[in-house]
């Protein structure tokens, strides 16, 4: 191995001499792709990553590791490319780029690098499983971790990742808009020149057939023969150019209060119900129970105005201490399922509990034969059961061989446990406690809802399958025209699958003939974050990521028209 002075003197020799008829900006493109090659060549020490100048953070990466880097970069840019729409995949694109090279500093050691590569490998292990990628939050043990340096880089990535929530198609037109106003040049504008050799119309009037604002068609027209143009007439092609940049796109949908073709109606709504997304709803027999993102567990009252529709009015507001992500009403109990893998549990009598056990948010609760079940992100079930002599729950059984990846919802259907997660649906045997099967696709699952002794599947891409009691496909649904799902939910009236998107629209599905019945936009882009039916009257309450809340009915005499 050479002394560092003469590597980098030979490395400056080789350049020269290979690189000399090139221009300077050849020579420094060429020079990157040059030293990459010298350095999966010799061996040498010196690290070129992500495109970067040799230096001196480069000697301190072991061949070895920069190996392994350069192959979890090309695999995470390849993921992107594959699973990402083009807003998000160019945020993704520029955090993965931007972390990389910081890890390339000579003050990093290898170790902190190692524990850097297995955390991005995790994050190519779920995104791999995913057919539509679905995030998780963080929970507070991990937050807790954060330096302040790195909190606000979660903040900014929140921030800009809340900015791209545009509608469908919005980034396409922007994109055409873009490219149809470089083709036209500056000639848009109005004036006597028109850019160097531009072509497009001179007047700055749109052409007939236009598709949009902001979209401009390339025109077959002469290319004018002015010299640079006027400054008038630049300044008027940029006016035209920030009006196509601010109008391209389609306007925000609507919100609907009612939707006559399947009987649904608001009753109302409450902003900012909550100071952060509502994850959880439940309702009791005299009151709704809300969770939120801001900690906090909200108790509602069901009131009649005087025009007839019902209002909500909160009651009681009850810290929890972390984020709540599932609620559960059983008997005299209220369980809640929090970001740090602990349940608490709240009695009307005012006695409280916490049941510890998933070392990750628990995600899930449901109860079958008085055992509450519980799925938590570790990739693991809990079964807890009241012990009568401490009067205490105790965790009697865990099952966590078999199941992959993070677990998002549970149901039980006949002497099977059906078990719903980032990786498809695994099926349990209740009589043994063990994995038997594991359902195809193997895709993120958005919800479980049992029906007529079969199971609903509803994945995170939209998409629906529907299976018997022993876990053999009976009919499969492409995915729903309003996009990803993010919750589910049974109504008895109709009866009807109601299914929450990202963009803030609901889905009607018909049952049994599984017919979609309408889809609107009941928030304005805005996740529907949950869903709960009241089991009677055609009640439904959603709440948003905005900590919005609204009350929803179905009028079941339109079934009759």
């Amino acid at each position: 191995m050479r002394a560092r002075g003469d590597l980098k003197s030979s490395w400056t020799g080789c350049t020269r001499l290979l690189l000399g008829p090139y221009s300077g900006w050849a020579q420094k493109r060429m020079g990157k792709m040059l030293c990459c090659f010298w350095q999966s060549r010799l061996g040498s020490r010196v690290a070129i990553f992500l495109h970067s100048e040799p230096r001196a953070a480069g000697l301190a990466m072991s061949a070895k590791l920069i190996g392994e880097s350069m192959t979890l970069y090309r695999s995470i840019m390849r993921l992107h490319r594959l699973k990402l729409d083009p807003q998000m995949r160019s945020l993704g694109d520029t955090y993965a780029r931007k972390e990389f090279r910081l890890h390339t500093k000579p003050q990093v050691t290898d170790s902190q690098r190692q524990m850097f590569l297995r955390e991005w490998k995790s994050y190519v292990d779920m995104i791999s499983l995913q057919e539509t990628v679905v995030g998780q939050e963080l929970s507070a043990e991990q937050k807790a971790k954060l330096n302040d340096q790195q909190k606000v880089q979660l903040d900014n990535l929140e921030q800009s990742a809340k900015s791209l929530g545009c509608q469908p198609g919005w980034f396409k037109q922007a994109a055409m808009a873009r490219n149809s106003r470089r083709r036209g040049g500056n000639s848009q504008g109005r004036g006597k020149g028109a850019g160097r050799g531009g072509r497009g119309q001179q007047d700055g009037r749109q052409p007939q057939g236009h598709p949009g604002p902001g979209v401009v068609r390339r025109q077959k027209e002469k290319p004018s023969r002015g010299g640079r143009g006027s400054g008038r007439g630049n300044k008027g092609g940029a006016r035209r150019r920030n009006a196509g940049r601010t109008n391209a796109g389609p306007l925000p949908a609507s919100v609907q209060t009612e939707v006559r073709e399947d009987g649904m109606f608001r009753h109302s709504e409450v902003e900012k119900a909550h100071g952060d997304a509502v994850m959880s709803i439940v309702m009791a027999a005299d009151c709704i129970y809300t969770a939120s993102r801001d900690k906090t567990l909200k108790r509602w009252k069901v009131n009649r105005a005087t025009s007839g529709k019902y209002e909500l009015s909160v009651e009681l507001e009850v810290p929890l201490g972390d984020v709540c992500w599932c609620l559960i009403s059983a008997g005299d109990w209220l369980f809640c399922g929090l970001g740090d893998g602990s349940i608490k549990g709240f009695m009307k009598s005012g006695t409280e509990t916490v049941l510890k056990g998933h070392t990750k948010r628990v995600a899930c609760l449901m109860t079958h034969q008085h055992v509450l079940l519980s799925g938590a992100s570790d990739g693991s079930v809990r079964c807890w059961q009241m012990n009568g002599h401490t009067q205490t729950f105790e965790c009697t059984n865990a099952i966590d061989e078999g199941i992959s990846g993070a677990v998002t919802s549970l149901s039980v259907l006949g002497e099977g446990l059906w078990v719903g997660g980032t990786s498809g649906v695994a099926l349990v045997e209740l009589a043994t406690l063990k994995v038997v099967k594991h359902l195809e696709p193997r895709r993120f699952v958005s919800g479980l809802l049992q029906f007529d002794g079969h199971m609903i599947v509803v994945y995170a891409d939209g998409s629906m399958c529907i299976f018997d009691g022993l876990g053999a496909m009976k009919h499969k649904q492409p995915a729903l025209p309003a996009g990803p799902v993010l919750c589910i939910a049974g109504l008895e009236s109709g009866p009807r699958v109601l299914c929450g998107h990202a963009k803030g629209q609901i889905s009607s599905i018909s049952l049994p003939d599984f017919v979609l019945k309408k889809y609107w936009h009941a928030l304005e882009r805005c996740k529907v974050q949950t869903l709960c039916c009241a089991g009677h009257d055609g009640i439904y309450v959603l709440g948003a990521e905005n900590g919005t809340l609204q009350l929803w009915q179905r009028d079941g005499s339109v079934d009759a028209l």
